[in-house]
C-alpha cells in the first residue's frame, strides 16, 4: 500500500509464506442447491466433470491437533494381560548360573485357581504375584540366591577400608567416641532377649522354641540354619512386565524366632551407636518419618542435584570380603568381639528349605536377618566411600536406608570409572544417575525447590501401586479403608485431601509435610509429564 510521508512515496508489501491453498475447498462447500442462468442462445452443456483440487494437510497447531497421552488408561498390553487368566500351560525351571546343588520334592498337581484384588479393571503398571504357580519358588531361589555374577578383579584390604569409612563418614574425633564405645562393649543381655519376645505376637511358641535352643539344640542343629518362604505382594518395576509369565517372586530368607530373639535387639543398639558417630552430612534414614526426613533436606541450600547408584541384586552380589569389612564397623561400634564371631557365622556355609526345596548357601546378605537393614548401609556406604570422600566438599546431604541411597550435591560430581571401580573392586554392578530434579530415594521424589530442596510423595507411583493390593491380608471393607488411609497419610495435606478424609470419615490428620507445587514440578520432571498431567492423576487418585 501507499503511505504519504515527507513528500516522499513509500511502498511496503509483506511476503507471506502460505500460498493459501486450502481456499480451494470453498469451491466445493454447498450452502444451497446450485443454480445456472438460463440464457437465450447459449447451449447447455452437460459436464461431471468435478473441481480438481489437492488440499495439503494441515501442519498447523490446532486446538485438539496436539493430544497428550493419556498415562493412567490401560493400553492394549495392560487389558490383554488382567484378560489372559488361564495360565496351565506355565510350567518351566531354568537351570542356575552358579555351580550348586538344589533338592527339590516338587511336581505338578492340580489345576488351582487363584484370586487376586484389584481396585480398577485394569490396572496399569502395577502387577499381581502369583505365588501358588508350580516351580515358583524353585525360580526364584536358582534366579536370587543361585545367579551371583562373579565380576570382582581386586579385593580392597579390610582393615584400610573400615579406617576410610570412618574417616570419610565420622565426625571428626571419632576415635574417642569408638573409644567410648569399645569402653561399654555391646553384648547379648537377657533382658533384651525377653523385651523381643514380649513383643512379638508370637511369644507363647516363640519361648519354648528359644529355651530348646539354649539348652543343647545349638549343638545338633546349626543357628544359621534358614527358611524361604515366597513374599506375596504386588510388584510396581519400571520396566513393567507385558505377560504374567515374566514374572519373578522375591524370596524372604528368614532365621527362625529363637535366633531373632537373641540378637535383634542388640542390633539395634548398633544402629543407635552408629547414627551418633556419622558426619552432619550423613543420615541414615532408619526410623525417621517422611516428615522428618524432608525437614532435614530443607537444611541444604545451594543445591545443584541429586546424584543416585542403585546397586542391581546387592543381596545376591554381597560376597565374604564385603562382609569381613561390615564385621570390622561392628567392633568399632562397640560390639564384643565373641558376639561378631558368633553373628559372622550366619554368613558362612547356610542351609535352607522351603516347603518343596532344600540345599546349601555361602555369603551373600539374607532378606529376613536381623542385620539386613544395618547391613546393606554399611554395604552401600563401603561401596560408595571413595567417591564420598572426593565430592565431600560440594556434598550437601547423603541418604541412606538400607540398599536406597541419594545425595545432594552443590555442583555436578565427577563419575569416571566410577562404575567400573564399583564392580572391580567390590563386585557390585550400579548404574549411577545425576538429576537435576526428580530423584527417586525410597519410592519417594527429592525436589527442588526455590531455596533447596526437600523429600516428597511420588503420587504418580502411589496411584499405580494403589491399583493393586498386596493380599496378605483379606481385601474386606475394613481393610481397604484402613489402606487408603495409609495412602491418604503418605500423600499428606493437600488439595481437596480433607474433603477426602471427612468423606470416608477417618480419624486421621494428614501432615503438611512439603511444598505441593515442588512436588508437582519433581514428578513433572521424574514422569516426563506436563503440570495438567500431574494434577489429573492426584485428582483420580484422591477418588479412588
Amino acid at each position: 500500500f501507499w503511505i504519504w510521508g515527507g513528500g516522499l512515496q513509500k511502498s511496503q508489501h509483506t511476503k507471506l509464506s502460505n500460498n493459501f491453498n486450502n481456499v480451494l475447498a470453498i469451491n466445493e462447500l454447498k450452502y444451497h442447491e446450485p443454480e445456472t442462468l438460463l440464457i437465450s442462445n447459449v447451449g447447455e452443456v452437460n459436464s461431471d466433470d468435478l473441481i480438481d483440487i489437492y488440499i495439503p494437510p494441515y501442519y498447523f497447531c490446532y486446538t485438539g491437533s496436539v493430544v497428550e497421552p493419556l498415562l493412567d488408561f490401560p493400553d492394549n498390553i495392560a487389558m490383554q494381560l488382567w484378560e489372559d487368566t488361564d495360565q496351565t500351560d506355565w510350567l518351566s525351571l531354568y537351570a542356575p548360573s552358579n555351580q550348586c546343588q538344589l533338592k527339590s520334592k516338587e511336581l505338578p498337581g492340580k489345576i488351582i485357581n487363584t484370586e487376586k484384588i484389584t481396585l480398577t479393571k485394569w490396572p496399569v503398571r502395577s502387577r499381581a504375584v502369583l505365588t501358588k504357580v508350580c516351580y515358583e519358588e524353585g525360580r526364584s531361589i536358582l534366579g536370587r540366591m543361585k545367579s551371583v555374577v562373579f565380576i570382582r578383579t581386586s579385593t580392597p584390604n579390610p582393615n584400610k577400608l573400615v579406617i576410610d569409612m570412618a574417616e570419610t563418614y565420622f565426625i571428626n574425633n571419632w576415635t574417642a567416641k569408638v573409644n567410648e564405645f569399645r569402653a561399654k562393649r555391646l553384648v547379648i543381655m537377657p533382658e533384651d532377649v525377653k523385651r523381643w519376645v514380649e513383643s512379638n505376637k508370637g511369644a507363647k511358641r516363640i519361648e519354648p522354641e528359644l529355651m530348646e535352643l539354649l539348652t543343647g539344640e545349638i549343638l545338633v542343629k546349626p543357628m544359621n540354619d534358614v527358611n524361604i518362604h515366597l513374599k506375596l505382594e504386588s510388584l510396581l518395576k519400571d520396566n513393567t512386565t507385558i505377560m504374567t509369565k515374566q514374572q519373578q517372586a522375591r524370596i524372604i530368607v528368614w532365621q527362625r524366632k529363637a535366633v531373632c530373639a537373641i540378637y535383634s535387639n542388640l542390633f539395634v543398639k548398633v544402629k543407635d551407636r552408629l547414627k551418633s558417630i556419622l558426619h552432619d552430612k550423613i543420615i541414615y534414614a532408619d526410623g525417621l518419618r517422611p516428615d522428618e526426613i524432608s525437614a532435614r533436606v530443607r537444611l541444604c541450600k545451594n543445591v545443584a542435584g541429586f546424584f543416585e547408584n542403585d546397586l542391581t541384586k546387592q543381596d545376591r552380589q554381597t560376597d565374604a570380603p564385603i562382609i569381613t569389612t561390615e564385621m570390622y564397623m561392628y567392633d568399632l561400634l562397640g560390639v564384643h568381639p565373641n558376639v561378631i564371631a558368633s553373628w559372622r557365622e550366619m554368613h558362612e556355609v547356610w542351609r535352607f528349605k522351603s516347603n518343596n526345596y532344600w540345599g546349601y548357601g555361602k555369603a551373600v546378605r539374607l532378606t529376613g536377618q536381623a542385620t539386613t537393614a544395618i547391613g546393606n548401609c554399611i554395604t552401600d556406604s563401603q561401596v560408595h566411600q571413595e567417591f564420598v570422600r572426593s565430592n565431600f566438599q560440594i556434598l550437601q546431604l547423603a541418604l541412606f536406608l538400607g540398599d536406597d541411597m541419594c545425595m545432594v550435591l552443590s555442583e555436578r560430581p565427577n563419575t569416571k570409572n566410577l562404575r567400573k571401580n564399583i564392580a572391580t573392586r567390590f563386585n557390585m554392578q550400579s548404574k549411577d544417575a545425576w538429576y537435576k530434579n526428580g530423584a527417586t530415594f525410597c519410592s519417594m521424589v527429592m525436589s527442588r525447590t526455590p531455596t533447596g530442596a526437600e523429600l516428597c510423595p511420588d503420587v504418580v507411583r502411589l496411584k499405580f501401586r494403589y491399583e493393586v493390593t498386596n493380599g496378605v491380608h483379606e481385601a474386606n471393607k475394613e481393610n481397604i479403608l484402613m489402606r487408603k488411609a495409609s495412602y491418604i497419610m503418605m500423600l499428606g495435606e493437600g488439595p481437596n485431601i480433607k474433603v477426602v478424609v471427612n468423606q470416608l470419615s477417618l480419624p486421621i490428620k494428614p501432615l503438611l509435610w512439603y511444598d505441593f507445587e515442588s512436588m508437582i514440578r519433581a514428578v513433572g520432571d521424574k514422569y516426563n509429564m506436563s503440570h495438567v498431567q500431574v494434577m489429573g492423576i492426584i485428582t483420580i487418585y484422591c477418588k479412588c
